[in-house]
């Protein structure tokens, strides 16, 4: 008996531990843990849309007549943002890492930028395409382009809020936990988003 409660106080303890420095239960940083969760059901939505996309595709015979109407250079500009983007969130995480706060900062709105300039592109973008007569009732290759597109620039948009709450929540220190944490879970959304985009890329310009 007196080793069950000694067992269930030591746990209790471990529990309280994990709690005080942010810690889950299986040992990794609740926050992280709960981005990762988040981002399996985005995986699993991203991955269903993709999917069927790809069956028709494949059941379309008008599906590369079409995709020759959209616009290749700005979607190769747009995969060149995002990857620079990704690049820079990276760096930031390193410099709050390094305790280079200035440098993060910047880096940060690096990543600030890169979404602010895909979304500009991707509305340029959109605009050439409706004044040429390709809307979404064009047809269901415009359907599953504006569809997809669109819903990822929701993403992109996103994650661009997000990088400038860290950002203003670093700036201002008033943050939760530890900031490197911060910029961690922000760059692991935006890896994810330019992850999709990659996949999107040659689905709707390339193929």
């Amino acid at each position: 008996m007196h080793q069950l409660e000694s067992t269930d106080t030591v746990m209790e303890s471990r529990l309280e531990s994990q709690s005080a420095i942010g810690q889950s239960a299986v040992g990794i940083p609740s926050s992280k843990l709960g981005m990762w969760v988040f981002l399996s059901g985005e995986v699993l939505i991203f991955g269903g849309l993709i999917i069927t996309c790809v069956l028709f595709r494949l059941s379309y015979p008008q599906w590369h007549e079409f995709s020759g109407e959209t616009n290749a250079l700005t979607g190769s500009i747009n995969t060149f943002v995002l990857i620079t983007g990704s690049f820079t969130i990276v760096l930031a995480h390193k410099m709050v890492d390094q305790g280079n706060l200035k440098s993060a900062y910047l880096y940060i709105f690096l990543t600030i930028i890169s979404g602010l300039l895909f979304l500009a592109i991707k509305a340029i973008e959109y605009a050439g395409e409706i004044e040429h007569g390709y809307n979404f009732h064009s047809g269901p290759f415009w359907a599953f382009y504006y569809g997809l597109t669109g819903f990822h620039a929701v993403h992109v948009f996103t994650g661009t809020v997000i990088n400038t709450v860290v950002l203003i929540l670093i700036s201002r220190r008033k943050k939760p936990g530890n900031p490197s944490s911060l910029v961690e879970n922000a760059g692991l959304f935006w890896h994810f988003v330019d992850i999709v985009w990659v996949f999107l890329l040659p689905l709707f310009y390339l193929s």
